[in-house]
């Protein structure tokens, strides 16, 4: 599954949620982008390159993004929500395992949003 549509380099916002959401209609997606962003006219979350440091609005796009996939609300991600997350994204049972494993640091059977934000530095950034 190809997930930067625009062939950038970047993957907006609205290209994660085509991706996550693949059934969804374009109203639909449209709907979501603007209940995450309600003050962005377009929405982007950018990983390029390898960076140190993320930015606040970077930061911001990941908590969306986290709150999305903590689909309980309790601020952690259990690996049936990371599972369900990841596999919708196109990565396999081994892979998803092995990324739960090595987030999380402190052994709680959950991802908490620090463990997610390294998590994806390390995959993106």
């Amino acid at each position: 599954m190809k997930l930067d549509d625009d062939g950038s380099g970047n993957l907006s916002f609205d290209e994660f949620l085509k991706g996550y959401y693949p059934e969804q209609s374009k109203a639909d997606l449209a709907a979501m982008s603007q209940w995450a962003y309600p003050h962005k006219d377009k929405s982007m979350v950018t990983f390029v390159g390898k960076q140190s440091a993320i930015d606040e609005d970077q930061l911001m796009e990941i908590k969306n993004i986290f709150l999305l996939y903590d689909t309980n609300g309790d601020g952690v991600l259990d690996r049936a929500e990371l599972t369900d997350a990841l596999t919708a994204s196109g990565y396999e049972e081994e892979e998803i395992d092995s990324l739960f494993e090595e987030c999380d640091n402190d052994g709680s059977n959950a991802v908490d949003f620090d463990e997610f934000v390294n998590m994806l530095q390390g995959a993106y950034m």
